[in-house]
Formats: structure tokens, C-alpha cells, sequence
């Protein structure tokens, strides 16, 4: 009689077939996250996603799966790239370690932490308006208004110069 080995199931594998997670071990795991931080504050380098990545030992893609599937991992891994928004958001905002590259911040912002260009227009009682338009239209038209209030001003200012300057009416 021939005795069958059960197999064990592995934890450590998604799915079968797949290769073994690299992380087992979250404290260990979240030491390496403190000490990418702590190493970049000793030689006052940005935080950055990637630095992140390369410090557990990880691609960009597997951390950012890390986060969206692994309970626990992605407690840490969110705490860390809420850490890393914070700072490149203060760069943003009063130019430290990163800078004032404020359009690299801004692409930045865009592309890793959710952040949009939205512009909204509000048409009679607070309804939106149903324009299609594109931001430059939109600059465009602004523009134009600008231009035309300006122009409406200086001649406003040219009819008080010009009342000033008449003699007052003489009465008989």
C-alpha cells in the first residue's frame, strides 16, 4: 500500500504555482520601513515611493500590492506612504527638501497621491453648468473677461479725469 504525502499548504504563496512571498515577517518589515526614513533624514534626502520599494527589498508594483492585498503589511505600508505625501505636500507648500520644483511637486501629487486639477462653474441658482470645455478654453475665456473689465475701467477712469477737467456750469 502506497502512503500519500499530504501537502502542506504554504502561507506564504498567493496562489499555486506562485513563488513565496519575501515577507513573512511584519516587524521585521516594519524596522526596515523606520530605518529608510531614519536614513534619509540623516542625509537629508526626500522621501520617496521608490526609495521605500528599494528599502524592503521590493519593486514600486509589489509594494503598491503589498498594500492593496496583505493584512497587516498594508497597515504599514500605507502609514509609510501617507509619511511620504506629507513631506513632498510640504515641499509643495514651502519649498523644503524637495525644492521649489512646483511643477515636478504638482505631477508629483497628481500621480501618486490622488490629487486633480478640478475647476467647477456654476451656472443660475448654483447649478452646475453643462459646458464641455477644456482648462485652456476655460483660461481663455477668463482671460477675456479680465481684458474687457480692464478696458471698461480705464474708460470709466477716462469720463471722471475728463468731468474733472470741464469748468463748472456758470449760472446766470
Amino acid at each position: 500500500m502506497i502512503k500519500q504525502k499530504k501537502e502542506k499548504k504554504d502561507i506564504n504563496r498567493l496562489k499555486i504555482g506562485h513563488r513565496p512571498r519575501k515577507w513573512t515577517d511584519l516587524e521585521l518589515f516594519q524596522k526596515r520601513i523606520e530605518e529608510f526614513f531614519a536614513d534619509c533624514d540623516s542625509k537629508g534626502r526626500p522621501y520617496t515611493t521608490m526609495g521605500l520599494a528599494m528599502a524592503v527589498n521590493l519593486s514600486r508594483e509589489n509594494l503598491i500590492k503589498y498594500e492593496d492585498e496583505r493584512p497587516g503589511y498594508s497597515e504599514a505600508i500605507r502609514r509609510a506612504r501617507d509619511r511620504i505625501q506629507r513631506d513632498v505636500e510640504e515641499s509643495l507648500i514651502i519649498g523644503g527638501k524637495l525644492g521649489k520644483n512646483i511643477v515636478g511637486l504638482i505631477f508629483w501629487l497628481k500621480n501618486n497621491a490622488n490629487w486633480a486639477d478640478e475647476l467647477r462653474l456654476a451656472g443660475v441658482g448654483g447649478e452646475p453648468l453643462a459646458l464641455e470645455m477644456s482648462s485652456l478654453e476655460v483660461a481663455a475665456r477668463v482671460i477675456t473677461i479680465l481684458e474687457l473689465a480692464r478696458v471698461k475701467r480705464e474708460e470709466r477712469d477716462v469720463e471722471t479725469v475728463q468731468k474733472a477737467l470741464l469748468p463748472e456750469k456758470i449760472s446766470d
